[in-house]
């Protein structure tokens, strides 16, 4: 009994011996962006957001570097990078993630065959609306959680796959 009471004082009181993690809430525009898959690239470990887009993830044991995955479906949104610092509990804020390039269905019959593959239809109940275009982003630059633009960053069309440094953003608010 003495023990456990023992046991429990220290990991209570130690420093350092708390989780490190990360948190954030997500949007897509305006609006909050629940179910993405967050992960780290270095674990099996994988939550998603909540029903108003927040999430809280555990950093891995023994690692300092490493990177972040948000899996949104129709494309992966990777921070690189990622360094857990002497703060072990971060909080990104709001982060607004990138979305792809809607195209009227006029556009779409003017593609030539070769790029109506790379889109995907956008129906609402059995109305087609448009088309995502999957060869662009929406924006040429991504926001995230800065009120400045991000320019430099890479887009994979082909895995579908937004990619930016860690140091891009980790100062920005």
């Amino acid at each position: 009994m003495r023990t456990t009471f023992y046991m429990s004082f220290l990991l209570l009181f130690i420093p350092g011996i708390d989780t490190a993690q990360i948190s954030g809430q997500l949007f897509r525009n305006d609006s909050e962006l629940p179910l993405v898959k967050i992960s780290w690239s270095i674990s099996d470990q994988v939550i998603e957001s909540n029903f108003d887009g927040k999430f809280e993830l555990e950093f891995p044991n023994d690692i300092a570097k490493t990177d972040l995955v948000f899996d949104l479906g129709d494309m992966t949104v990777k921070i690189q990078n990622f360094k857990l610092s002497e703060n072990r509990k971060i909080d990104l804020g709001k982060i607004t993630l990138p979305r792809l390039k809607d195209i009227s269905v006029e556009a779409y019959n003017k593609l030539p065959e070769n790029d109506k593959n790379n889109c995907k239809p956008i129906y609402h109940y059995a109305q087609l609306l448009g088309y995502l275009n999957t060869n662009e982003l929406e924006n040429k630059y991504l926001t995230l959680n800065c009120n400045e633009a991000i320019t430099e960053f890479e887009y994979n069309s082909f895995q579908k796959t937004v990619t930016v440094d860690w140091k891009k953003i980790k100062n920005c608010k």
